[in-house]
């Protein structure tokens, strides 16, 4: 069912692995691709928890999960927000999913980016050798509207893309950023 259209490999002195995998969809009708990438570029700063994982796939017959749920860690909720803010100001290469992402949280109320302890841990992250400054810049901005439709829209549901304002979600990062740029470089 899963295939490798690029095998893992490793980057960075072997503290990030990625592949490609795709696998036939039976929605769309084609093969569909999922970027996996690993990280070992830095210690968590949170302790990790356990969640059950769960697809979306149901049984068209029966109504079920066609996969059943399982345990795994994961990163604490906070820290992988952390490192989603720390993406959206930072990211060498801008994605336009960072700043949907870090938006969503906020408007789903699963984020208060204002807290202490939200700019505190994000302002750790910052200071990890290897992060590009912050980079709110207009240039930045320009290069993640390009991205709306053609890296956005093909991953989201329609509506949840008819409700993402971006001229929102790119203020938020940047209010963001002015809150944790204390004492870190930026563009």
């Amino acid at each position: 069912m899963i295939r490798f259209d690029e095998p893992l490999r490793g980057f960075n002195a072997s503290s990030q692995y990625a592949a490609v995998l795709s696998y036939a969809s039976h929605i769309v009708e084609e093969s569909e691709q999922v970027k996996l990438e690993i990280g070992f570029r830095e210690p968590l700063l949170l302790d990790t928890t356990t969640l059950e994982a769960r697809t979306m796939l149901l049984d068209p017959v029966g109504g079920g999960a066609m996969v059943p749920t399982f345990a795994v860690r994961v990163m604490a909720e906070l820290e992988a927000y952390a490192e989603k803010a720390r993406a959206a100001l930072t990211r060498r290469e801008p994605a336009v999913r960072d700043f949907y992402d870090f938006d969503y949280a906020v408007q789903k109320g699963h984020l208060q980016p204002e807290t202490a302890d939200f700019i505190s841990l994000v302002r750790q992250k910052l200071t990890i050798p290897g992060n590009d400054g912050i980079d709110v810049s207009d240039t930045r901005r320009e290069q993640l509207m390009i991205q709306l439709e053609t890296q956005l829209r093909p991953v989201l549901r329609p509506a949840d893309f008819a409700a993402f304002d971006f001229d929102r979600a790119f203020a938020r990062v940047v209010a963001f950023a002015n809150r944790v740029s204390d004492g870190v470089s930026s563009h």
